[in-house]
């Protein structure tokens, strides 16, 4: 016979899973779903004992949007800042959401899937898919963090896969409408002139960029030292400086103004200013992260080979590398023709 504060497990089919749930008589209830009958039942067993011995761990009651927090917590600080702002703002979205907010034992892939489903018509596929790679981020460190949770129904969360978007090369005519733009009149904005010349110079992140200390700066060598924990692959680069780019930096070092960043501004100050200033220069199809694709691309026009240019951009694969790089088919002509002479 069953104690009398446990009532007989309910074992249900749905979508070629079993879900299992466990109620006690006072209306509260732990639920888990898996891939067949016998694990189901196996996992009620388990859970009646623990309740019935009074071992039923208060993780249970811990919501998916707890478990963010706490993995905010945890694991994010000691992350680069510019993953460290993706994942505060993406998962704090995530927290927000209606399914986070139930007990992790009452969550079900039917509320995962409804919510992709209700996603995917108000977002862009690349939106859901770095979301979706949040959630599974968080849901594979649960382990870690002494969480229980089914981690089958968030694998069943349809990630949309990468669509490359191919810019265009930013050619000096582009620059030239960018700059004439960034000094007209009231919308004049010096700043921004030279954040876009050192990241076609150098092929440094936006954040990356924004990060860069006075005291990560050598002019002697010419080098902008990246320290491990400025960057997205948690690993020390130095960016050699072409003449254009120490140029930029020697004036923004002759305007200083005792800030220690070469650049004292936001991320989303630069992401709205670049907004109005592509506008009001009639290219809005360039994007801020276009200018790192045109600097590797650069970068291989100038000769220099792979294994060089990863050195620089901070690729991990020469697959990502070369995914980057579109060399000017211009100097592949000249190359072509000279070894035909």
């Amino acid at each position: 016979m069953w104690p009398n504060e446990v009532k007989m497990p309910s074992i249900n089919k749905c979508r070629e899973r079993w879900s299992c749930r466990v109620r006690k008589k006072n209306g509260s209830s732990i639920r888990k779903t898996f891939n067949t009958k016998k694990e189901a039942l196996a996992w009620g067993a388990q859970k009646e004992l623990e309740i019935e011995q009074g071992q039923l761990s208060k993780i249970e009651t811990v919501s998916f949007a707890g478990a963010c927090r706490l993995y905010l917590k945890l694991f994010t600080p000691h992350k680069a800042p510019s993953t460290q702002n993706y994942e505060n703002i993406t998962l704090g979205k995530i927290c927000r959401e209606a399914w986070a907010n139930k007990p992790l034992h009452d969550l079900s892939a039917s509320d995962l899937l409804l919510w992709r489903e209700q996603r995917g018509k108000k977002a862009s596929q690349n939106t859901i898919r770095r979301e979706v790679s949040a959630i599974r981020v968080v849901a594979y460190a649960a382990e870690k963090m002494g969480i229980n949770l089914d981690l089958k129904i968030f694998m069943l969360i349809n990630k949309p896969k990468v669509v490359p978007r191919i810019p265009r090369r930013i050619n000096e005519d582009d620059m030239l409408k960018l700059f004439a733009a960034a000094d007209d009149g009231a919308s004049r904005n010096d700043y921004l002139k030279h954040l876009i010349r050192l990241a076609v110079e150098t092929g440094m992140r936006r954040g990356e960029l924004l990060d860069i200390e006075w005291r990560d700066v050598d002019l002697s060598r010419g080098f902008i030292i990246i320290p491990a924990t400025k960057t997205k692959t948690s690993r020390q680069r130095d960016i050699p400086l072409t003449s254009k780019a120490q140029w930029v930096v020697e004036a923004l070092w002759n305007k200083r103004l005792d800030e220690p960043r070469l650049f004292n501004v936001s991320g989303n100050a630069v992401r709205i200013a670049f907004a109005r200033l592509r506008n009001r220069a009639e290219l809005p199809h360039i994007h801020f992260h276009d200018f790192r694709h045109e600097a590797i691309s650069r970068f291989y026009d100038m000769g220099l080979t792979t294994p060089e240019v990863m050195a620089i951009s901070g690729h991990r694969s020469v697959e990502m590398v070369e995914r980057y790089s579109h060399a000017s088919t211009a100097n592949l002509v000249a190359k072509l023709q000279k070894v035909g002479m």
